[in-house]
């Protein structure tokens, strides 16, 4: 099923492709190696046939997939589930971050870390409770006025008056 596609009340087999941003509607049926089109809008009750390639708004069929382009559906699937595999830690970090980039970031890093039974990821923050934060504008500026006071260094702008 691909990205922003809608699938409501509706039957899709095994081994078949919703191209992105499809829309089937309630009560359809998406039998197994078939393929609808991105974009493509399936009515109420419309039934896509094995082997089937639906395109367009209403969907109709444009023609049947060859041998090929059927056993295509399976390479594509499981590359589709390979690149959902990585995405299993992304609530960890609280967005689309890969497994690899989590463990990678995680106290410990790499498998270990993956393995223990507590792990707690690293502030995304740019400073730490060690580190004091970045000097404010304000706080610059009086640490400049307060070197300009100072007689004995060189002016580096006027004193305000």
């Amino acid at each position: 099923v691909g990205h922003m596609a809608q699938i409501h009340s509706a039957t899709v087999e095994s081994n078949s492709l919703i191209g992105m941003g499809a829309l089937i509607n309630p009560g359809a049926k998406v039998e197994s190696q078939s393929f609808v089109a991105a974009g493509a809008i399936v009515g109420r009750d419309e039934v896509v046939k094995s082997g089937e390639l639906w395109v367009g708004n209403p969907a109709r069929k444009l023609r049947d997939l060859t041998v090929k382009e059927r056993e295509k559906l399976f390479y594509q699937a499981d590359q589709y589930v390979k690149v959902a595999e990585g995405q299993g830690n992304v609530s960890t970090l609280g967005g689309n971050i890969p497994d690899t980039l989590i463990e990678y970031m995680m106290i410990g890093g790499g498998e270990e870390a993956a393995n223990t039974e507590e792990v707690e990821a690293p502030s995304l923050s740019s400073t730490s409770p060690e580190t004091p934060p970045p000097p404010t504008a304000a706080a610059e500026n009086k640490e400049t006025a307060d070197k300009n006071e100072n007689e004995d260094e060189p002016q580096l702008r006027p004193k305000a008056v």
